[in-house]
């Protein structure tokens, strides 16, 4: 089967906040500094990764439960020409299903078991607050963008662990690479995670969905960790602030606020209607839609 060739693509690093932090393309040369990548069965036939050298990645708690765990697949047990077959898997998946056919690409000196092991142990989550266990996808890139902001240096070193760097997709060809920042060996061992923190991880599902909402109704949307923060911030204040229970109810709140700026809530005939959600007497998303007068952007937002 002919599969299309990845444009070839001039590799321009570029830098953002922090130096452990970088974006770029992913092409044939830059696949090659990586010694691991991690896939999702879920997502791919058997027959897409079975010839492959891999491990589970499955936490402690959950070993009857394998399927549903990703597989770590040891690159360096491919010689170049299998490096650049299954390079060429990647790119014709996305091509035909736009789908990523790696989650996450790894560099580390450790062994693939070794690789595989921390992988699963960050996994393997306990929340204090609602004292349960829970796994977080550490191996999924729509996790991984806003653990981006989320998490401290320290927690980053620790979710690292053995691993010198961690790639996942942003936009297609460009990947975010996370590196370590330090040679100690004084980061914890196992990444947890704060009661705030674990909130805003909670909400990881509602806030991609609003995301993806937005980026339809404003096509220009800046995608960034400051937008995707400033979303997570009025999902809080639609329910803190507002009462606003109903998921759909606080994506119309974010939405609102983004095309016609924050204070739109702030007018009377809006600010009515939140307190009438608020009291259970109708959904906000139905009185809005009642409203006969259509909303405009504030002067200045």
């Amino acid at each position: 089967m002919n599969t299309p060739r990845w444009p070839r693509i001039l590799l321009v690093l570029e830098r953002w906040e922090r130096r452990d932090v970088q974006r770029w393309p992913i092409t044939e040369n830059t696949f090659l500094e990586y010694d691991f990548a991690v896939v999702n069965p879920i997502q791919l036939d058997d027959a897409g990764w079975e010839d492959l050298p891999n491990l589970p990645i499955v936490p402690s708690r959950y070993q009857s439960q394998a399927q549903l765990f990703p597989r770590l697949i040891d690159l360096g047990q491919l010689d170049r020409h299998a490096r650049m077959d299954l390079f060429e898997r990647h790119v014709s998946l996305h091509s035909f299903a736009q789908v990523f056919y790696f989650c996450v690409l790894l560099k580390s000196a450790a062994p693939a078991v070794g690789v595989a092991g921390h992988l699963a142990r960050q996994m393997q989550q306990y929340d204090t607050v609602r004292r349960m266990h829970d796994v977080v996808r550490v191996h999924d890139a729509r996790v991984l963008q806003h653990l981006d902001w989320i998490l401290s240096g320290e927690q980053w070193e620790a979710l690292l662990g053995p691993i010198d760097r961690l790639a996942w997709p942003q936009e297609c060809p460009i990947w975010t690479h996370r590196e370590k920042t330090s040679l100690a060996t004084t980061a914890p061992s196992h990444l947890t995670f704060s009661a705030d923190q674990w909130r805003q991880i909670l909400r990881l599902s509602e806030l991609n969905q609003c995301l993806a909402r937005l980026g339809r109704l404003i096509p220009d949307l800046e995608k960034s960790n400051s937008t995707a923060q400033k979303v997570d911030r009025l999902l809080v204040k639609a329910l803190q602030t507002y009462g606003l229970r109903d998921r759909r109810d606080r994506a119309l709140f974010v939405e609102q606020a983004f095309q016609f700026g924050e204070g739109i809530h702030e007018q009377q005939e809006v600010r009515r209607k939140l307190e009438r959600a608020c009291e259970g007497e109708a959904s906000y998303v139905g009185l809005c839609a009642e409203m006969t007068t259509p909303l405009r952007p504030l002067a200045g937002a």
